[in-house]
This record gives C-alpha cells, structure tokens and sequence, in this order.
C-alpha cells in the first residue's frame, strides 16, 4: 500500500468522525451521554475484529470509517458530559478538562507502546480457534475496548442538568444547528482547530510507517531507522512529554485566557516541525547539533501541549449560553 493510498484510508477515520461528531453529539443531548460513550468501544471493537481478518482495501478504509463512527459517537458525548458536570465550577473545569487530556493522552502513549509490541509479536497471519487472522494483533486489540465497555457500562452514571432538560424537546429543527455554527465564537475557533489537526495528522498518524521504513529516504537520520516497537516506543515519549507539558500548563492555565495558551500552543507546534526537520537532517546520531535540537524538539512539545486543555475549556465556556447543545458544540473539538 502507498503511502498515499495509506493516507486515503487514515483519512477514512477522520472524514467519519467529523461528518459523525456534530450528529452525534446533537443525538447525545437529546437522548443521553452514556448511550453514546458506550458506542463507541462497542463500534470500536467490532472495526479492529474485520481489520484482524482482511486486507482488502474497501473493507480497511470500511473499518476505519467505523472507527470514526466509534470517536465520534464517543468524544462529544464525554466532552459534554465533563462540560455539564463542571458548569459550576471555572476552577473545576479547568482542573477537569486538564485531567481529561492526560487520561487522554496517557492512554494514547500506551496505545502506542502497545501497539507496537502487538503488531510485533502477533502482526504475523495466523490460524485461531479456525479463524485465519491476517493480523491478531487487531484482534487483541479488542479486549482493550472490552474493557473499556465494562467500565464505561457500570462505572458511569447517566447526568442530566436541569438546563438541558429545559430545552431538551425544543432545539432539533436544522435552522437552529445552523445557528450554533454560524457563532461568532464557534466561527472563529473551527478553522484554527481544523487547521492544528491537520498539522497533526500528517505527522502524527504517519510517523509509525516513516519510522519503520527503511526503502524511502535513506539519506535522512530518522526514517526507517527503528523496528514496530522503538516507532510505537517514540510516539509513546511524544505522548509523555505532552502529559508533562499539560502538568506545566496546568499551573498559569487558570491566569490565562485561553486563546492566548492556543496562540502560544500554535507556536509551539510550529517549533515542533521545524526542531523535527531540522533533527531528521542531521548526518548522524552524534552530530553536535542533534542533543541541542532534541531538547528544543521537549520544549516545544510541551508548549503545544496547552492548545487542546485551552480549546476543550473555551468550546466548554461556549455551551454555557447553549446548555441544551452542549454535545452538538463540543462535536467540533472532534
């Protein structure tokens, strides 16, 4: 598969998840959130079974479009879940919304380091109970969202705020959708939010594959340098380092506004290209500049880390004048 064609189908998630998340989120005030939360393992776990038994590329970007289905179900109704439940509080909020993306991100650098001792151990085509895998590693995989349901299915109590159940039966006609897009402050959060993923996703969703691929590039320092699991190892670190970054971050955050901490964030992910260009041309692992630039490469990763607590918490301020929206405004942070 090109690197193209890879691409295509990782984008399969995305393009799900943002057509989805706004639905979905409009779905969970209306009926729920924790109807909602628990799709999403449930969508989750059924896309990573068909993707451990096939390779063919309709049914791949199939699974990738259920695994968007699956965040977007999932994301908004959480998101409106937290924003619900700290609508009291702006100190609690902040607290929440900073523990919400290190859970976040520290599942992600798990996932990481997991994945790529899986796809290790098990990405190879075997036969189980009868059943030809072309990957158990995916299958495997689907204990984690087991896991996950349980959890979510008798740990998670279902929330409902007076102000929703106000406007529960009032606000579904498409014009009042069109409404809440059309906010000044929702207009002018969305093209900076799309803009950050999109620097995000080219990088993020394929340095696995750069890493491992030894056939491409063979004059640059870091691609095709590292097996499955030094790459899920690595990505792991970023993830870290993004965590501790939010710790920092969760120090001045409450003295910040918020689009000032993603102004800054914005930086620091530019910073994060440029230390990552700069890095990946260095002739050799000993190169005098390689040690200054990693330490810039840490720095500037937890600088980038205060954009998504900063726009979680203002797209939460924002449903404070929508309580009955809340998860059809939080599908945007999807």
């Amino acid at each position: 598969v090109s690197y193209t064609i890879g691409g295509l189908i990782i984008g399969a998630f995305f393009a799900a998840e943002l057509i989805g998340a706004p639905i979905f989120g409009a779905w969970s005030d209306r009926y729920g959130r924790k109807l909602f939360i628990i799709f999403g393992p449930l969508f989750g776990a059924i896309a990573v079974q068909i993707t451990a038994m096939t390779t063919l590329l309709w049914l791949l970007v199939f699974t990738r479009i259920l695994e968007g289905i699956s965040t977007a179900a999932n994301a908004p109704a959480t998101l409106g879940y937290l924003a619900e439940a700290t609508s009291h509080s702006q100190k609690l909020r902040a607290r929440m919304v900073g523990f919400f993306e290190i859970a976040t991100i520290g599942g992600v650098a798990l996932g990481f380091s997991l994945g790529g001792w899986l796809w290790r151990n098990f990405g190879a085509p075997t036969v189980v109970a009868g059943i030809p895998l072309t990957s158990p590693a995916f299958a495997l995989n689907a204990l984690i969202y087991l896991a996950s349901l349980i959890i979510l299915w008798f740990g998670l109590a279902e929330f409902r705020e007076v102000k929703r159940e106000q406007n529960a039966e009032t606000n579904h006609s498409l014009k009042h959708y069109l409404k809440l897009l059309t906010n000044k402050s929702v207009q002018s959060f969305a093209p900076a939010w799309i803009a950050i993923n999109a620097v995000l996703g080219v990088f993020i969703n394929l340095t696995a594959r750069l890493l491992t691929d030894n056939s491409i590039f063979s004059n640059q320092l870091l691609v095709g340098r590292f097996d499955s699991f030094q790459a899920g190892n690595i990505r792991a670190l970023y993830a870290v380092v993004f965590v501790i970054g939010i710790l920092v971050w969760s120090v001045a955050f409450p003295q910040l506004k918020k689009t000032l901490v993603m102004l800054i964030g914005t930086g620091g992910l530019f910073l994060t290209c440029l230390f990552l260009f700069l890095l990946n041309h260095q002739p050799s692992l000993d190169a005098p500049l390689v040690m200054p630039l990693a330490i810039g490469l840490v720095v500037s990763i937890m600088v980038q880390s205060g954009f998504t607590p900063a726009a979680l918490a203002y797209l939460a301020d924002v449903t404070e004048n929508y309580a009955g929206d809340r998860g059809a405004i939080m599908g945007l942070y999807c």
